[in-house]
């Protein structure tokens, strides 16, 4: 599950202006988040003021009477969104909002919607404030103005403030971010809380959504699951885009709420149909998680699919790893590839590190000797072994990170075995794979299997005592492979030495702590 926290003073700027805003990689394994994603697109600003603007608004571009079905992702769809907003057609009418995209639009390269910005700030400051934030959060062009920006937020204070005092929630949100991040002024989290407050006094649901990420990292306020929930919940029932993702997620984790997983999908999907690349990820991974049914996984691919449209650096890499792995789409490494690129130029570190291991194993493989299911084991790890063996006819006995050994009925890959056993290291790196042949397998078997063995693998080396025979193969890639036969059992064997012996001892160490638990436990009980 992908999670994250709030980023740099600019991420509610860049919210509340519409800027697309990915945060740090927690789910496929990342670390903790210090508080819920916050999903992008725009932030929905429910209470809107009635400024008067100018009259004269630059011609729209086409398709404005389209369907409005999902954020969108280029600077005409943007466009014609924010003029959506302004007029109210096929939305409900929001300034705000109407702001929010075009400053998206501008930001991407919409000459008109600059200059709707520019044409409007003179006389309403929510369009003075958000032609700011364009030269505030530019990184590069001629737009990138910092100072500027920082200027033009001073400017629209003294406009925003009385209209803050007579009840306007848009107007208390914007002095919000403007103090929280300190933009033009000293930053003062104690104003910012109380212009949230305001604002959520006057129902304004991006306000709630604000106070329940302050109550979720105990910023200003003493940290409080419970009350953090109960503000995401008031702004996903508000309309905020952002609260119904965070809601979704507290309530998939059970934070400060009961877990309702079904209630989590209800509000992702909410999110997600409103164009949050955030909710779009999260519902996809909730419906891969739910096992491999084609229908969700068909859905969840195309959820993924639609939030990497829209250039989610998590989103992008999720989707690389599913084209990688071929659990829910055909092995598609060269593809894999691609969006794990475009991921990493977008910042991901999970994508570059996958990438780097990836041209390691990819050289790694072109060196292998060994090979089982048709891969390398001398680089294989569960990732890649895992969908090879089911793909080629392994029954799934146990699959699962928390045991050491996953197990697979292996009748349909091994004539005569019964049991495919494969270990890997805590690392998740392949170290052993073993057939058990079952009981009372007679000497005659051990040499037919020899025979079939010796034409890939070379002449083995026997070792054979009273209690047992052995045949060893040592391969030059660093795998040894052991075809062993005891009173009662055959055993083949492909292992990697040192990882073999990582896992020994890992599994020594967990069984002596679990041995040392249960030890304290019943020294209780005399």
């Amino acid at each position: 599950m992908g999670s994250s926290s709030r980023g740099g003073m600019s991420v509610r700027l860049k919210a509340l202006s519409g800027s697309l805003v990915v945060f740090g990689l927690a789910g496929c394994g990342g670390g903790a988040a210090a508080g819920p994603p916050a999903p992008s697109p725009s932030a929905a600003v429910t209470q809107h003021s009635t400024a008067t603007k100018p009259a004269d608004t630059p011609a729209l571009v086409p398709n404005f009477d389209g369907p409005v079905e999902q954020e969108p992702v280029s600077p005409e769809g943007q466009w014609v969104l924010s003029q959506r907003y302004r007029l109210g057609v096929g939305v409900t009418k929001s300034p705000v909002l109407s702001y929010t995209h075009a400053k998206r639009a501008a930001a991407n390269g919409s000459a008109d919607a600059l200059a709707w910005l520019k044409a409007h700030a003179e006389a309403d400051p929510f369009a003075h404030f958000f032609l700011g934030s364009l030269y505030y959060t530019n990184a590069q062009g001629e737009l990138a103005d910092k100072p500027r920006g920082e200027a033009m937020f001073r400017e629209a204070l003294p406009q925003l403030e009385p209209r803050a005092a007579s009840g306007d929630g848009d107007a208390s949100v914007l002095l919000g971010v403007i103090y929280e991040y300190g933009i033009g002024v000293t930053a003062d989290l104690t104003k910012a809380l109380r212009y949230y407050e305001q604002a959520s006094a006057a129902h304004n649901a991006e306000a709630m959504e604000v106070l329940g990420d302050m109550y979720y990292q105990g910023r200003v306020v003493t940290k409080d699951l419970v009350k953090a929930a109960a503000w995401y919940r008031r702004a996903a029932e508000g309309g905020s885009v952002l609260g119904q993702s965070k809601y979704a997620l507290v309530l998939e984790r059970g934070e400060g709420v009961e877990a309702d997983k079904a209630q989590a999908q209800r509000w992702y999907r909410k999110a997600a149909e409103q164009g949050s690349p955030d909710a779009q990820r999260n519902l996809a991974l909730t419906l891969m998680s739910d096992g491999k049914d084609p229908d969700r996984a068909r859905e969840a691919i195309s959820w993924l699919s639609r939030a990497a449209a829209q250039n989610d650096k998590l989103a992008l890499f999720d989707l690389a790893r599913v084209h990688a792995e071929g659990k829910f789409l055909p092995t598609d490494v060269p593809r894999a590839k691609e969006l794990a690129g475009r991921a990493a130029e977008l910042g991901n570190e999970r994508a570059k590190q996958w990438l780097a291991l990836l041209a390691e194993r990819e050289k790694c493989v072109s060196q292998a000797e060994t090979k089982l299911f048709d891969v390398a084991l001398s680089c294989a790890d569960r990732e890649t072994l895992r969908p090879a063996i089911v793909k080629n006819g392994g029954n799934v006995q146990r699959e699962d990170d928390s045991f050491w050994y996953d197990v697979y009925g292996s009748k349909d890959l091994l004539l005569d075995s019964s049991t495919l056993r494969v270990g890997y290291t805590r690392a998740g790196d392949f170290a052993v794979a073993e057939y058990d042949f079952g009981e009372w397998v007679d000497a005659g078997k051990v040499d037919r299997t020899i025979e079939l063995l010796e034409p890939k693998y070379g002449r083995a080396k026997i070792t054979r005592t009273p209690e047992s025979n052995l045949a060893t193969w040592l391969r030059k890639d660093g795998i040894v492979i052991e075809l062993e036969r005891t009173p009662h059992n055959m055993y083949l064997r492909y292992f990697q030495p040192a990882r073999r012996k990582v896992l020994n001892e890992e599994i020594a160490a967990e069984k002596g702590e679990q041995r040392r638990r249960e030890v304290a436990k019943q020294s209780q009980a005399f």
